[in-house]
């Protein structure tokens, strides 16, 4: 068992202060999820099990996420709304043969003197998979294998996209393919293309294991129209191959970075947003209103002000938060607004990495306000006045635009402002 933040902390006047609040998701099931917590999601979404394997999560039922490669708890996930725009990623419709069907939607491009073959299809660890072999002497240099067509998925210059999929080599070689490129590519309204993400070659990294590869890109050109995703095999005209690639839940989102993976069959699919509270008694009964201390150990996908905890009123115009933000200068730290007006915020000039843990506490009270990330003590803030809050959101904010898109994996909440050495402590 994993233990908790330290319960108890020694007080300069040489007291010991208790945790009002004791959270710890690594501990919990969804038989003891901690019930003074009211969790809601619209949707179904997909976490891992302590076995490794894909699950999925019922409408309101909170998911307690685990590494599918270590197998540990990982804590709480909390995900803003994101929907996957390709339309079958479980490959419905599918027919095994030499050639065989390849999945409802999906298409090959620049295919001239090779041929796709559907060796097999399945689920390995709950995730749905297809096995092609791409096999022939090409009279291209290119090869490509997408999961909708050119002219599907409706996009726009600004916009920013995040192409995934679990991706593997069960067959044939390597040999004769200069790269394996799996990217995110733009095209006009007549289908010519446009942009493209980064193309990483992943030829190098793939093995018999699925693997999860993402990429994003932020749509520039006035003209793109449209956006899908690609396997590009590039080749020598003239020259065999034969190889056999594994492609397992491909996801298409609008968005910065890549979330959960959500399944679809017939039509795009949205995850409704995660919300996590404790309002009423179950805040009540732990709150203190003129003073106190947060902490948090979380690990963020990063986006701009993302909330890791949240004490406040229900809007974001009083708020006490732990929050998350890559914006330039700014990086884990705790923030205080009151009836709008911002107040401060610390430490607020550590970088933040993304999928990276972090332990931070903040302590506040009347013109008394810091915070510790990881052991580093930030600059007491001495004009701060407190909000009046009534509530508490684990892994958000009063809008699900803020959620964490992380895990998290303990809270605590002391009714006292901890000292800043107690503060660094408790973060080491």
């Amino acid at each position: 068992m994993k233990k908790s933040p330290t319960r108890f902390i020694r007080r300069v006047d040489n007291k010991f202060t208790s945790a009002s609040l004791n959270l710890n998701f690594q501990n919990m099931t969804p038989s003891s999820f901690d019930s003074r917590i009211t969790f809601t999601r619209a949707s179904n979404a997909t976490y891992f099990d302590g076995s490794g394997i894909l699950q999925t999560a019922s409408t309101n039922v909170p998911r307690l996420d685990h590494s599918p490669t270590t197998r540990l708890p990982l804590g709480l996930l909390v995900e803003e709304q994101r929907t996957n725009s390709i339309r079958n990623n479980t490959m419905q419709g599918a027919v095994a043969g030499t050639p065989g069907t390849i999945p409802t939607n999906w298409v090959v491009a620049n295919a001239v003197g090779l041929t796709t073959n559907v060796i097999g299809f399945g689920l390995v660890n709950g995730i749905n998979y297809l096995d092609f072999q791409v096999t022939g002497t090409p009279n291209s240099t290119t090869y490509a294998f997408s999961p909708e067509a050119n002219n599907q998925i409706v996009a726009a210059s600004g916009q920013s996209w995040t192409s995934s999929a679990y991706l593997g080599i069960v067959g044939g070689s390597i040999y004769n393919i200069s790269c394996i490129i799996f990217r995110a590519r733009a095209f006009n309204s007549g289908g010519v293309g446009t942009e493209a993400s980064a193309g990483t070659d992943r030829k190098g990294s793939l093995t018999s294991s699925l693997q999860r590869f993402s990429e994003s890109i932020t749509l520039s050109n006035a003209t793109t129209a449209f956006i899908n995703q690609q396997i590009l095999l590039n080749v020598t005209a003239g020259v065999a191959i034969d190889i056999t690639l594994r492609i397992g839940l491909p996801q298409l989102e609008l968005g910065a970075f890549a979330t959960s993976v959500i399944p679809t069959t017939a039509a795009a699919a949205t995850r409704n947003a995660d919300v996590a509270t404790m309002t009423g008694t179950n805040f009540s009964s732990w709150y203190n209103a003129t003073e106190g201390t947060l902490f948090s150990e979380h690990s963020s996908a990063r986006s701009t002000f993302q909330r890791a905890v949240s004490l406040s009123d229900g809007t974001v115009n009083n708020e006490i938060n732990i929050f998350v933000t890559n914006s330039a200068g700014n990086g884990t730290a705790i923030g205080v607004t009151t009836s709008g007006v911002f107040q401060g915020s610390a430490p607020s000039t550590i970088a933040t990495a993304a999928d990276v843990l972090y332990k931070v506490a903040g302590g506040y009270k009347v013109n008394d306000l810091n915070g510790a990330r990881n052991g580093t003590i930030g600059t007491t803030d001495t004009s701060v006045s407190i909000p009046v809050v009534d509530r508490l959101f684990i892994g958000g904010g009063a809008i699900t635009a803020n959620n964490l898109n992380g895990h998290i994996r303990r809270i605590a909440y002391y009714p006292v402002r901890l000292s800043n050495d107690q503060l660094q402590a408790l973060t080491r």
